[in-house]
């Protein structure tokens, strides 16, 4: 995912005959349209890569409403939706994500917030390193990755930051092979 927010363009033709075979267009008011009407995983999956590239402020909420969606793929897709939307001007919303028990792909948001995030996350982002020191956040699964946790921390650097980015430094230094290739 690194860099992926911040990416230009992506070659998504792949998207574009199914969603024309289900009838809707190359435009923001046709994605959002694809994501309210269907019941099609893979047709709003497609919605939603579509608004990366066409999508603006518009989009915005119908892309937040979906991070309950029953699929992984349209939850985690939104997210990063959002990022290459909204930039920075979401971070509230990424670092809600990081604090949402219920919210579990974790890696998303914070992917986010380590490429364009603001420091009106850092409070989220603080709680979230507590739980990794602690052992209450897992990030050999996937859930997370403290680098990019650390990374984040580092560009806010203060008296409250430097003890827990020395602890996840250890924990980052400490990591397998296995853990780094999340």
């Amino acid at each position: 995912m690194r860099g992926f927010v911040k990416s230009g363009r992506f070659d998504g033709s792949f998207i574009w005959p199914a969603l024309t075979r289900a009838g809707y267009g190359r435009s923001e008011d046709d994605l959002i349209r694809a994501i309210r009407e269907n019941k099609s995983k893979q047709i709003v999956h497609y919605a939603v890569i579509g608004l990366m590239d066409l999508g603006g402020a518009k989009c915005l909420r119908v892309l937040k409403d979906l991070i309950n969606y029953p699929s992984r793929d349209v939850r985690t897709t939104a997210v990063v939706a959002v990022g290459r939307i909204a930039q920075g001007q979401e971070s509230d919303f990424y670092g809600s994500l990081l604090d949402d028990p219920v919210y579990k792909d974790k890696m998303y948001p914070m992917t986010v917030l380590w490429e364009v995030g603001t420091e009106v996350a850092l409070p989220a982002v603080i709680r979230l390193a507590k739980k990794i020191i602690t052992g209450k956040g897992s990030f050999s699964r996937g859930e997370i990755d403290p680098r990019y946790v650390k990374q984040f921390l580092e560009r806010y650097k203060n008296p409250e930051t430097e003890p827990l980015i020395e602890q996840l430094g250890l924990i980052v230094k400490d990591m397998t092979f296995e853990d780094q290739n999340i």
